[in-house]
């Protein structure tokens, strides 16, 4: 009380001195906190500004994402879409995959595998079958043509016989059919050549890779295995010695089986085609 009293008594001039200098001492030490706010601050809202820029980016990285799954999901299921139709075509042109309870066009024979030699392969069917059946019938695998019955050994009826890969060096060529990036489909004639399918088309025609081809009629070819699966394209490449016209294909048929296979045998016997 005493100094307040005092402090009010006293000059006006001593009273602004020592009231500023009491302001300086009291407001100096506040200073470095005031200073450390702003910098808080600042460095807040920069932090704020980059977590904002991220997560942006996050969300464009996840709709990206989303974006290209359902674009794949979509293709696929085209894919499989396009699949089932050329399914759903091959087995209204054949009443199924030659399948005894669909067409009754062929039966078909369980083929256990005895042994093999010589790039054949011995099965023992489980019916007897004649001759000319054997000649006009085709071994698959999973609807695939794997092989045809080779006339080494067959008497006028069998049930052992042997079976000659698609691939061999002296089997028969194939005409079939591929289908290109355009939709289109294109025939090619297709040799065997070291273990497979080899065929040529022109340079524009560009095929899908993966794609299934399928056999087509053919003089000498039976009518049981027409539309089958040859196998699958996995190669498209210009020709050797002519690429500028030309384009090599190149096809993996399923090998000869190793334990089972099935064979095709024609109800109503005819001239193969």
């Amino acid at each position: 009380m005493l100094a307040v009293l005092a402090l009010a008594l006293a000059p006006a001039g001593f009273r602004f001195e020592l009231t500023g200098e009491l302001a300086r001492v009291v407001h100096l030490p506040l200073v470095p906190f005031q200073w450390a706010g702003v910098k808080l601050a600042d460095a807040l809202r920069n932090e704020n500004a980059v977590a904002s820029e991220q997560e942006d980016n996050k969300q464009y990285q996840q709709a990206l994402l989303e974006a290209r799954r359902d674009r794949d999901i979509a293709l696929a299921q085209s894919r499989r879409l396009q699949i089932t139709l050329d399914a759903l075509r091959d087995r209204m042109r054949r009443s199924g995959e030659t399948g005894l309870e669909l067409s009754g066009e062929a039966r078909r024979v369980r083929a256990d595998v005895l042994g093999r030699s010589e790039g054949f392969v011995q099965v023992q069917l489980e019916r007897r079958c004649t001759q000319k059946q054997l000649h006009q019938s085709a071994a698959v695998m999973n609807g695939n043509l794997v092989g045809w019955v080779s006339s080494v050994g067959i008497g006028k009826e069998a049930t052992v016989v042997n079976l000659l890969p698609i691939t061999a060096p002296n089997a028969p060529k194939l005409l079939g059919v591929v289908r290109l990036e355009s939709g289109q489909d294109r025939t090619v004639k297709l040799t065997p050549r070291d273990g497979e399918l080899v065929g040529y088309l022109e340079i524009d025609n560009a095929p899908y890779a993966g794609e299934p081809v399928r056999l087509l009629p053919a003089p000498g070819i039976p009518d049981v295995a027409v539309g089958l699966a040859l196998g699958r394209l996995f190669s498209s490449s210009p020709a050797p010695g002519d690429g500028v016209r030309l384009r090599e294909i190149r096809v993996k048929p399923q090998d000869l089986p190793k334990v089972r296979a099935e064979l095709l045998v024609p109800l109503k016997l005819g001239e193969a085609s």
